[in-house]
């Protein structure tokens, strides 16, 4: 599932200055990760018929980032085995960036994170 999720992001096309079309774009692409892991048809429809979504460009912010363009992070985040452990007995998954075992603190991580999320439901 994880190269699909990853063929899926790779499909954006990040547009400079237009962050509506942006959005649109981002909730296409999660409204179709939905419908293969066979979510509500409901939210499907919702999320496809919103019209107001939140664009944030991390770069840009003044105090995220010095470097508009940023190819790296400093320092790189570590794996943390005990981040991705689940509480309450299982009941209590936790999922992100920071929680991924195999790409922590990149975009990777948080799709390798909700991946694992997924197959750990789906159990």
């Amino acid at each position: 599932m994880r190269k699909s999720l990853l063929l899926i992001l790779k499909k954006i096309r990040l547009q400079e200055e237009d962050d509506a079309a942006l959005a649109k774009q981002c909730a296409e692409q999660l409204a179709e990760l939905w419908e293969m892991a066979g979510m509500d048809r409901e939210a499907i429809s919702a999320l496809k018929a919103a019209a107001d979504f939140e664009v944030q460009r991390w770069p840009k912010e003044e105090l995220i980032s010095l470097d508009a363009q940023p190819h790296h992070i400093h320092p790189h985040p570590a794996v943390v085995p005990l981040l991705a452990a689940p509480e309450w007995e299982g009941r209590l998954l936790w999922a992100g960036t920071e929680t991924d075992q195999r790409d922590p603190g990149v975009m990777e991580g948080a799709i390798g994170s909700a991946a694992r999320v997924i197959r750990e439901l789906a159990k």
